[in-house]
């Protein structure tokens, strides 16, 4: 059985690796698609946020405020003397996010009231992230301040005299942001609220994700070569000779699979010396891409038992992978997605495989965590393969 299994399965893969459009769109399409579409949303991530800032107020605090965002990274930062100079700057999108702190800054903060910092926001999508960015800073600013509330505490608990006060506040101020620098930032990241993912952007997005849509897309034009053979006659002919149809059936998955795996070797590869993406910092994410092929080569296995011709496969097979990549999450992330949509990217095994790359790539989690989305393909692809085999046996038992 094994020898008629490996003959069946070297026989496939020598016709295949024979045809330069076959290595076409095993190597070439691929990486140059990912190549170049990845470029687009890296630039698109690496672009600089532009934030306008009009300080009224000329205390610690205001320039602690300016210095913080002149070192926030992607931030290019622009100063304006008065409040409509930096409204108009906002309206023809010049900055993303314009910032007026006003006069009493310090004073309210030194009498424990609240401060309004006024923010004027553009259309563009880029000016939610200015204001998390800003947020941060805030946050920071606001510990530096409980540092000098806490020493006006100290001062009057002590009776150190009233002219010292505010002299003992600026040290504490400095003091505490001092401290805080030496530890490293807290980033932002936007999280999705009910599965708690990190939206992907760049080439840590388009590899994986048109990783998974070319598996798809070459495993089922890996397939044509199957329906070639019996659309010329070959398959029935191959039933005539003293092999088992489990044999037969079981050669043509292993060369789907191998072409699969083969696919992923090369764009993982690709992705990870070329596009600095950590394919290989989780095992955990190898096996999730395995099993996603075996889901999609016994898919295909469905589709040869279906297609009489190569040309249903060539059409049908592309146009199917790139709608089931599109829905599920391939193109951009599912989060970003209208919630109906949300809903339709669970019905293609794309969701499944990237849902999984997400949360072990960004999250580091474990088996426990992505074995649900690792369950569904792997019953997808059982059955899939149960009914290609079942079907495939009781259209030929006769012949």
């Amino acid at each position: 059985m094994f020898k008629s299994v490996f003959a069946i399965l070297k026989k496939n893969l020598y016709v295949s690796f024979k045809d330069n459009g076959f290595l076409l769109w095993l190597i070439v399409v691929p990486i140059l698609w990912t190549f170049l579409l990845g470029i687009v949303q890296e630039n698109s991530k690496n672009s600089f946020i532009n934030i306008g800032v009009c300080s009224l107020d000329k205390s610690e605090y205001g320039q602690f405020l300016i210095e913080a965002l002149t070192r926030e990274s992607g931030v290019k930062l622009y100063t304006y003397s008065d409040e409509e100079s930096l409204k108009r700057a906002v309206r023809s999108e010049d900055i993303e996010l314009g910032l007026v702190f006003p006069y009493s800054l310090a004073e309210d903060l030194r009498a424990h009231k609240s401060v309004e910092i006024y923010a004027f926001t553009s259309l563009n999508s880029s000016s939610k992230l200015a204001e998390s960015k800003f947020r941060k800073i805030l946050t920071r600013l606001s510990i530096d301040v409980q540092a000098t509330l806490a020493a006006d505490s100290l001062v009057k608990e002590l009776g150190i005299p009233e002219q010292n006060k505010v002299k003992l506040e600026k040290i504490a101020f400095v003091l505490s942001n001092t401290y805080l620098e030496e530890f490293p930032s807290v980033s932002v990241e936007y999280l999705n609220s009910s599965s708690k993912q990190i939206i992907p952007e760049g080439f840590v997005q388009t590899s994986p994700g048109f990783l998974s849509m070319f598996l798809m897309m070459d495993i089922f034009f890996a397939s044509g070569y199957l329906i070639f053979e019996k659309e010329k006659g070959l398959f029935k002919r191959l039933l005539t000779f003293p092999i088992s149809k489990v044999s037969i059936i079981t050669g043509y998955f292993l060369y789907l699979f191998i072409v699969g795996f083969i696919q992923f070797l090369i764009l993982s590869l690709f992705g990870q010396f070329v596009l600095s993406v950590d394919y290989f910092k989780n095992p955990l994410i190898t096996f999730s891409f395995v099993i996603y092929i075996f889901c999609i080569a016994s898919l295909s296995m469905v589709v040869f038992t279906f297609s009489r011709k190569t040309s249903e496969v060539s059409v049908y097979g592309i146009a199917l992978s790139m709608v089931l990549s599109v829905l599920g999450g391939s193109w951009w992330p599912v989060e970003i997605m209208p919630p109906i949509m949300k809903v339709i990217a669970r019905f293609t095994p794309q969701f499944y495989v990237l849902d999984s790359f997400n949360r072990l790539y960004f999250l580091n989690r474990g088996l426990y965590e992505v074995s649900k989305n690792l369950l569904v393909l792997f019953l997808v692809g059982i059955v899939s393969l149960l009914v290609s085999i079942i079907l495939l046996v009781s259209k030929n038992s006769a012949k």
